[in-house]
């Protein structure tokens, strides 16, 4: 019919979500366009504009003022983007090409600039020198195309994985000892990969288990890769750690001492499972999300379920309590299909693209143009707060 079009409108245009990651206490997202957009704390540059934002705020627990930016901005100097990755108070971008750009915080090298460690802040994303050919990312940590690892930073309990510690700052990356064939890495409380026959190994610091193997004579940092015990078919790995199956079951190990794993031992809570545990409850699992102080599970339905700490309604559940040692069901939460979880709060991509966040925001970090205390239930970031 004359004047009617073919192509219809999307809701989230032109803001259409394809990737988001939360650090400490910012986030960032990744446009299907290709541009990365960021928000929240930005103490350290790590959200990547180099314009002050007009708000600066006292983080309640030091004397050290915060930069917050309240609403989405683009970060600049980038390639095109094929994913993105968060640590604490830096943001990284893998480019197409298999190059990996990064911004933020840098006092141990955590830029992987290859110039030791400097003084923050760094607005500008730079490339991470020597990697080429990356096909995944996560903090400090490429996997490239030939199945190899390599890692940056701080080396003072074997976090490089190299086969030895010291108090050098690695401001270029160096492979990962004796380890190949790797298909998926994470980072986030230690670092671990996925290898293609369905092994997970993991190195660095051992508090709280987070090895998911006990070290001999007591050591409390392994400096090679260790194999994680009892995991065998594993599809999917998140943070040290949890791991999904090839039955879409969950077993994670660690530390649990807001009750994050989902035991359910709120009767006697159980602070440290060295090894890997099956989580009751849990099941058609496609995605598992290691946070700071609380985990969350995708569903292959679409569904979400947390399980953690509460203190700011980071659990979704529309309220604020003590830690949830269950994985609860995340209400009003449909169709999604990607998660993150920060430092006291968390979001959701849901199928048309659009992103949902809640918990704590006090640095901005749910991108609704204030650091009001948020709303605990999910709630879109409102268009209007894109630029």
């Amino acid at each position: 019919m004359a004047g009617c079009s073919s192509e219809s409108h999307r809701a989230c245009e032109p803001y259409c979500v394809k990737d988001v990651a939360c650090g400490a206490k910012h986030t960032c997202a990744l446009l299907e366009d290709g541009s990365v957009w960021c928000w929240g704390d930005d103490l350290y540059g790590q959200t990547g504009s180099p314009v002050p934002p007009a708000n600066q705020i006292y983080d309640p627990t030091d004397t050290i003022p915060s930069v917050v930016r309240m609403t989405p901005e683009k970060v600049a100097n980038l390639p095109a983007v094929s994913t993105i990755s968060t640590g604490a108070n830096s943001s990284c971008a893998l480019a197409s090409d298999g190059t990996v750009w990064c911004w933020g915080r840098n006092n141990a090298g955590d830029l992987g600039r290859g110039n030791g460690a400097d003084a923050d802040p760094h607005f500008t994303p730079a490339p991470v020198v020597a990697i080429s050919g990356a096909t995944k990312i996560a903090d400090g940590t490429a996997l490239l195309k030939t199945g190899i690892v390599e890692n940056w930073g701080m080396n003072d309990s074997g976090q490089l994985g190299i086969g030895a510690t010291d108090s050098d700052v690695h401001s270029a990356p160096v492979p990962v000892t004796g380890l190949d064939s790797v298909v998926d890495v994470s980072s986030r409380g230690g670092r671990c990969a996925l290898r293609t026959d369905g092994h997970v190994w993991c190195w660095g610091n051992n508090s709280y288990g987070a090895l998911g193997v006990p070290l001999p004579n007591g050591e409390t940092y392994s400096a090679n890769p260790v194999e994680v015990i009892g995991l065998t078919n594993i599809s999917v790995i998140d943070g040290s750690g949890c791991a999904v199956g090839g039955d879409a079951s969950l077993a994670c190990w660690g530390n649990n001492d807001q009750g994050q794993m989902g035991l359910g031992d709120d009767a006697s809570p159980v602070m440290t499972v060295p090894t890997p545990t099956p989580i009751p409850n849990v099941q058609n699992i496609s995605q598992v999300v290691v946070g700071y102080t609380n985990n969350c599970v995708l569903l292959s339905a679409g569904q979400v379920m947390c399980a953690g700490s509460n203190d700011s309604g980071e659990l979704g559940m529309g309220y604020t309590s003590n830690a949830v040692r269950t994985f609860t069901l995340v209400p009003q939460l449909s169709n999604i299909k990607k998660l993150a979880v920060g430092g006291q709060f968390a979001c959701a991509l849901n199928a048309d693209s659009q992103l949902l966040c809640w918990g704590m925001n006090l640095w901005g970090e749910l991108g609704r143009g204030n650091n009001a205390t948020a709303p605990v239930a999910p709630a879109t970031i409102e268009p209007v707060k894109w630029p």
